[in-house]
């Protein structure tokens, strides 16, 4: 897997490409609100105050989660979206929409 990924660029070269770290801090803008209010709504309800540290996690993961699969999607996928090769699922997905082409 290693070596998968120096052939692409790497992963970490996959969070620079257009859009991944965006769309990471949209998701944790709109996902980490969303856990903020379930995990400390009643405490923020009953005037207690927001525990930074608590909200501060909740954004952080679902950041993290978003950067990594963005990243991850586009080392394997490549920029284009498309399967490039050396892809270990590439056989098997050919297969399947070989299948399905000749089903419909």
């Amino acid at each position: 897997m290693a070596e998968m990924d120096k052939q692409k660029g790497g992963w970490f070269q996959g969070l620079t490409a257009p859009g991944i770290l965006w769309n990471a801090v949209k998701v944790s803008l709109v996902v980490g609100t969303v856990l903020n209010l379930v995990n400390q709504g009643p405490q923020l309800l009953a005037g207690q105050g927001l525990q930074v540290g608590r909200a501060l996690l909740n954004h952080l993961v679902p950041f993290c989660v978003a950067a990594y699969s963005g990243a991850r999607a586009v080392t394997v996928r490549g920029p284009s979206g498309r399967d490039v090769p050396g892809d270990e699922n590439l056989e098997t997905r050919a297969s399947v929409s070989d299948r399905v082409r000749s089903s419909g």
